[in-house]
C-alpha cells in the first residue's frame, strides 16, 4: 500500500510540477523518459541551501587573513555547511539505498551537493524535498581540443624560450629572480606524463605522499604516478605552465621554478561528477585543513559544454578561490561567431568568477598580436550583454611537452593552449606576494594587459593580451613596507647583511652595508624580527599596523653578543712572518683582518661560533681552516703558508723538451686560451695566443726538489683546459731519477678520461675544464727524494684552444720557494675578475654594486633600461686591482629619475665582461 502511494504522489507531480519542492533540469527529465522503471542513472543534487562564500570572504579580507587562514576557515566552515543541510536527504537516500533503489550516494562539500545513482521513482520522489534546490543530470564535459592543422613530433634542437612566453615578457620577469619557486601550480585536465623530462624533477609527489600529489578522477586508488589518462592534452597544458627541461635549457614554461600537481579526468560517459571530485581534491589534496601547503596557488582548466550559463559550477569554483587557488578556463575553440562561449567559462557570477581566456598569435616580433580566428567570442550567453573573455594569451601552435618525452607545437592551437600562459603568470605574482588574493590578481592581470582590438575592454581580446612583468610589477607597486636603519645598539655602527623579516609569512629582505632595509608587506598588523651573525634575536615590542601602499620606518637596535678574540701568527714553510697575511670568514658579515709587519694578528669575534676562515698571502697558496672561539676565551690559531709560483716575476725555470713544442710563459688571450690568468698576468699555456699544432707530443719540465718527510706533501696547481675529448690530452708525471724513469701520477679524484688517443692511450685531462680548476696530486710515495715533475701533451687533428698551468705549489718541499722576494704585493688584491649581484634588490631609491678586478685595468660600469639603452655610465677610467662598491641612485647622467623597471649594469675591464639584473621599484 506505501508502494502505491508513492506511485501516485510521482504521477501527481509529473502532471503538476509546481507542486514540486525541487526543480528536475530538463536535461535530466528527457533522460528520465527514456528510462526503464528498473534503470539507474547518475543524479546530481544540488542543495537549495548554499553557503554564503563571499561573507566569509569578506570577513577574511577585512582581518587581512593569511593564506593558510583562509584555507582553513573555508574548508571547516564548508564540511560543517554541506552535514548540517545535507542531513536529512543524506539519510533518506540511505533507505532507499537498502531497498536497492539507491547506489553510490557521495557527499560533497567544495558545493553543497550530492551524487547518486538512482532509480526514476527516486528522482521524483527527491523532487519533494524542500533542502533540494535543482536535480540534474551528470552532465556531459569536453575537453577543449586543440585546434589541429597537422600531428607532427618534434626530437630536432631544441628553443631556448618559447615565443609566447617572450610575447608575454615572462623573460623580463625571470631577469627579475622570480621564476615561480615557491609556488604550486595545477590542473584539471586529461592527466600529465610525470616522467616528462621538462616535468619530472618539480612534481610535488617526489617529497610527498603521492595521494596529495595526483588524483585519477575515474580510479582514485589506482595509479600512484602521475599518466595521461586521456591523450597529450594535459602534459601540454602543464608544459606551459611550467615545463622547464633542465638537461637541455629548454623552457617552455611560464613559471618554470614551481613544483605541480594535477587531476587527470577521462571525458567520455559522464564528467561532471568526476570534474566536481577533481575540484575537490584540489581545494585539499591532503584532507588536512590545517595545512595549506599543499594547496596550489591556480589551477588551469580547459573543459566546458557548449551549452552556455550552466551555473551549477559557479559555487566549486567560487569556493576553490575563496579557498586561495586562482581557477582559470580557456574561453574555448568555437569563434569567431559572438556569444561563442560555453560553460563554465561563460559564468558572470563575479567580474573575475569564471575567468576565461582568449587566444592570440604570438609568435609575431612585436604587438599588436592578431586575435585568432578559433578562439570563442563573447558577450556571456547568461545575460547576453557581459563582455568576455576576460584577457588573452598567445594560443596559436604553441610547442610545449607531449607525453613519451617530446615536444610538439604543430597542431597545437587554441584557447587550451593559452590560458596556461595566464596559469602560470599568476604563479610569478604569488611568488612576489603568496597572501595576494585571487581577485587582485585578476584584477591586476586585466588591467595591466596590453589593449589590442577595440579600445578598451571588447568581446575578442577582453581586457587585451596579458603582460606578465607589467602584472608582476604592480604587484610589487600593491605591497606596503617597512624601512629603517639596523644599528649596533652600544656603538651605534650600522649593521649590513641583517635578516629583516615578518614571522609566519614570505616577506623579508636583508639590509645594504649602511644598514638601511626595506621590506614590502601587504597590509595587515606585524611585529617587525631581525637576526644577524654575532647578535641576538630581534623581535618588536609592539605591533605595527599598516595600510595598502604606506611606509613605516622602523629602526632596529641590535645586542651584540658576548665575543672572544682569536690570535696567532702567519709564516711561511721557512719560518718567516708573513705580512698582511688576510683571513676572510666564510658565511658571515664579518670584515677581513690582516696581519702585522711582524706577522701577528687579534681580533675579537662573536663568541661561540665556529668559523671557517680563508687564508691567503700573496705568492702562497691559500687555505680554508675551521676553528671554535668560545665566548670569553683567547684561542690561539698559527698558520704556516706554502709558496706558490704563480709566474709573475719569472717562468719558474721550467724548461721545455720534445720537437714542435708549444709550451709558452706569458700572458694568455681569449684566441689561445683564458681570457685571464687565473692569479696575476702570467701562465704557462699550450699556446698562448692561438690553438695548439695538430699531431705534437711535447713537454714541459720543472726544476728538481727536494720532497721532505712530511706525509702531507702533494703537488697542487690550477689548471684551465679546452682539448679535444678523448683525443687530444695532458697529464703530469714525476721522476726520482733525473728523467730516466717517468711515472704518471694521479690527482684525487682522478683524471676525467683513462685512455686519450694523442697521450698513446694513457690517462689524463681531456674535454673542457669549464674555467680554472685546483688540482691536487699526493706525493706520500716520494718522501724524503728529490723529484721533477713533467707536464706531457699530445693531440690529434683537431685543434683547440689548449692545456694552461698557473699558482703551482709543492706542499713538503724544503726547498720550494727559498728565493722568495721579501717584499710583498698588497694582499686585498683580487685573484679573479667578478661582477657581484647588487643589493638592495629590489631597490629604492639607492643600490650599491660591488666589483672586483685582479689587475690594474681599464674599467667600464654602465647602467641599461630593459630595452637596452645606456642610461647612465657609473666608472669610466684605469683603476688598480681591488675590491669597489659604487652607488647608483636611479637617475640617468642628466639626473632626471628612471622609472620602476627592469635595469642591467655591465662591467667590462680588459677583456673580462659581465652583465647582471637588477628592479627598481617606486
Amino acid at each position: 500500500m506505501r508502494h502505491l502511494i508513492f506511485t501516485g504522489l510521482i504521477s501527481l507531480l509529473v502532471v503538476f510540477p509546481v507542486v514540486m519542492a525541487a526543480e528536475i533540469a530538463p536535461e535530466l527529465e528527457a533522460q528520465l523518459q527514456q528510462m526503464d522503471d528498473e534503470a539507474f542513472i547518475t543524479v546530481m543534487i544540488e542543495m537549495a541551501d548554499q553557503f554564503d562564500t563571499p561573507a566569509l570572504d569578506r570577513d577574511l579580507k577585512q582581518r587581512r587573513a593569511t593564506r593558510q587562514q583562509r584555507h582553513y576557515e573555508v574548508v571547516t566552515a564548508l564540511q560543517d555547511w554541506a552535514n548540517r543541510t545535507q542531513a536529512d536527504v543524506l539519510n533518506w537516500l540511505d533507505q532507499q539505498e537498502l531497498q536497492g533503489k539507491v547506489q553510490n550516494v557521495q557527499s560533497m562539500w567544495i558545493s553543497n551537493l550530492i551524487f547518486a545513482d538512482m532509480q526514476k521513482a527516486v528522482v521524483y520522489q527527491l523532487a519533494a524535498f524542500d533542502e533540494i534546490a535543482t536535480l540534474h543530470p551528470n552532465y556531459e564535459m569536453e575537453l577543449i581540443e586543440p585546434v589541429r592543422t597537422e600531428n607532427s613530433r618534434e626530437t630536432g634542437s631544441l628553443r631556448r624560450v618559447e615565443s609566447g612566453l617572450e610575447a608575454i615578457r615572462a623573460d623580463e620577469v625571470w631577469a627579475m629572480g622570480i621564476n615561480g619557486e615557491g609556488t604550486l601550480v595545477s590542473n584539471v585536465d586529461s592527466g600529465v606524463d610525470g616522467n616528462h623530462p621538462a616535468l619530472a624533477d618539480r612534481w610535488l609527489g617526489l617529497e610527498r605522499p603521492w595521494q596529495e600529489c595526483w588524483y585519477n578522477a575515474q580510479d582514485p586508488n589506482g595509479s600512484q604516478f602521475p599518466i595521461a589518462v586521456d591523450g597529450a592534452h594535459g602534459t601540454h597544458t602543464m608544459g606551459t605552465e611550467t615545463g622547464l627541461g633542465v638537461a637541455t635549457g629548454d623552457t617552455i614554461g611560464v613559471a618554470w621554478g614551481a613544483q605541480w600537481i594535477a587531476a587527470g579526468v577521462e571525458f567520455s560517459g559522464g564528467s561532471t561528477q568526476r570534474l566536481v571530485n577533481s575540484l575537490q581534491w584540489i581545494a585539499n589534496p591532503d584532507g588536512d585543513p590545517t595545512n595549506d601547503d599543499d594547496v596550489p596557488d591556480v589551477c588551469n582548466n580547459s573543459w566546458g559544454s557548449s551549452t552556455p550559463c550552466r551555473t551549477v559550477y559557479d559555487g566549486v569554483i567560487q569556493n576553490c578561490e575563496a579557498n586561495g587557488c586562482a581557477i582559470v578556463f580557456s574561453a574555448g575553440n568555437s569563434g569567431p561567431g559572438p556569444q561563442t562561449i560555453g560553460s563554465p567559462a561563460s559564468s558572470i557570477l563575479t567580474p573575475y568568477t569564471v575567468f576565461a581566456v582568449g587566444a592570440v598569435n604570438g609568435h609575431g616580433s612585436n604587438p599588436p598580436y592578431p586575435i585568432a580566428s578559433f578562439s570563442s567570442r563573447g558577450p556571456s550567453g547568461c545575460d547576453g550583454q557581459t563582455i568576455k573573455p576576460e584577457v588573452s594569451a598567445p594560443g596559436v601552435e604553441v610547442r610545449s611537452s607531449v607525453p613519451g618525452g617530446g615536444y610538439q607545437s604543430s597542431g597545437w592551437s587554441g584557447t587550451s593552449m593559452a590560458a596556461p600562459h595566464v596559469s602560470g603568470t599568476m604563479a610569478l605574482m604569488r611568488q612576489v606576494d603568496p597572501n595576494i588574493e585571487v581577485d587582485v590578481m585578476k584584477d591586476i592581470l586585466m588591467s595591466t594587459a596590453i589593449d589590442h582590438g577595440s579600445p578598451g575592454e571588447d568581446n575578442d581580446y577582453g581586457w587585451g593580451v596579458i603582460d606578465a612583468y607589467a602584472a608582476v610589477m604592480e604587484v610589487f607597486a600593491r605591497l606596503s613596507a617597512f624601512e629603517g636603519t639596523v644599528t649596533d645598539a652600544e656603538s651605534g655602527e650600522e649593521l649590513r647583511e641583517t635578516h629583516v623579516y615578518i614571522e609566519d609569512t614570505a616577506f623579508e629582505t636583508v639590509s645594504d652595508v649602511n644598514g638601511f632595509y626595506h621590506l614590502s608587506a601587504q597590509p595587515g598588523e606585524y611585529f617587525i624580527s631581525a637576526e644577524r651573525f654575532g647578535y641576538y634575536d630581534f623581535v618588536s615590542e609592539i605591533s605595527y599596523t599598516i595600510a595598502s601602499q604606506e611606509t613605516i620606518i622602523v629602526d632596529i637596535e641590535m645586542d651584540a653578543r658576548p665575543t672572544g678574540t682569536l690570535y696567532g701568527m702567519v709564516t711561511d714553510t721557512q719560518g718567516n712572518p708573513l705580512e698582511n697575511a688576510g683571513f676572510s670568514p666564510v658565511g658571515v658579515p664579518v670584515d677581513p683582518f690582516y696581519t702585522d709587519g711582524n706577522g701577528e694578528y687579534a681580533v675579537e669575534l662573536p663568541g661561540d661560533y665556529e668559523y671557517t676562515l680563508f687564508v691567503y698571502a700573496p705568492d702562497h697558496d691559500p687555505q680554508e681552516i675551521t676553528v671554535e672561539i668560545p665566548a670569553g676565551s683567547e684561542v690561539e690559531l698559527n698558520v704556516e703558508m706554502v709558496f706558490v709560483q704563480s709566474f709573475e716575476e719569472s717562468d719558474g725555470g721550467f724548461t721545455l723538451s720534445g720537437s714542435g713544442n708549444e709550451w709558452e710563459w706569458g700572458a694568455p688571450t681569449e684566441e689561445g686560451g683564458p681570457a685571464f690568468a687565473y692569479s696575476g698576468d702570467y701562465v704557462w699555456g699550450t699556446d698562448l695566443d692561438g690553438v695548439y699544432g695538430s699531431n705534437r707530443r711535447y713537454n714541459l719540465i720543472t726544476p728538481t726538489y727536494h720532497i721532505g718527510i712530511d706525509s702531507t706533501a702533494k703537488l697542487v696547481f690550477y689548471t684551465w683546459y679546452e682539448l679535444s675529448e678523448g683525443w687530444d690530452g695532458g697529464n703530469v708525471a714525476i721522476t726520482t731519477n733525473a728523467g730516466e724513469d717517468w711515472t704518471i701520477i694521479d690527482p684525487v679524484g682522478g683524471y676525467p678520461d683513462d685512455s686519450i688517443v694523442g697521450l698513446g692511450g694513457a690517462r689524463g685531462f681531456t674535454g673542457d675544464s669549464d674555467g680554472w680548476e685546483r688540482v691536487e696530486f699526493p706525493l706520500a710515495d716520494y718522501l724524503n727524494q728529490d723529484v721533477q715533475f713533467r707536464f706531457r701533451f699530445g693531440s690529434t687533428n683537431d685543434p683547440q684552444r689548449g692545456w694552461f698551468i698557473d699558482n703551482f705549489a709543492l706542499y713538503g718541499s724544503t726547498d720550494f720557494g727559498i728565493d722568495v722576494p721579501s717584499t710583498q704585493t698588497q694582499i686585498q688584491t683580487p685573484l679573479y675578475y667578478e661582477l657581484h649581484p647588487n643589493y638592495p634588490n629590489p631597490f629604492n631609491p639607492f643600490t650599491l654594486i660591488h666589483y672586483q678586478i685582479p689587475r690594474s685595468d681599464w674599467v667600464s660600469l654602465r647602467i641599461y633600461n630593459s630595452e637596452g639603452r645606456l642610461i647612465r655610465t657609473l666608472v669610466e677610467g684605469e683603476q688598480p686591482a681591488g675590491a669597489y662598491s659604487v652607488e647608483w641612485d636611479g637617475k640617468r647622467a642628466d639626473r632626471r629619475p628612471v622609472p620602476s623597471g627592469i635595469y642591467y649594469y655591465r662591467l667590462d675591464a680588459g677583456e673580462f665582461s659581465q652583465t647582471r639584473s637588477m628592479v627598481l621599484l617606486k
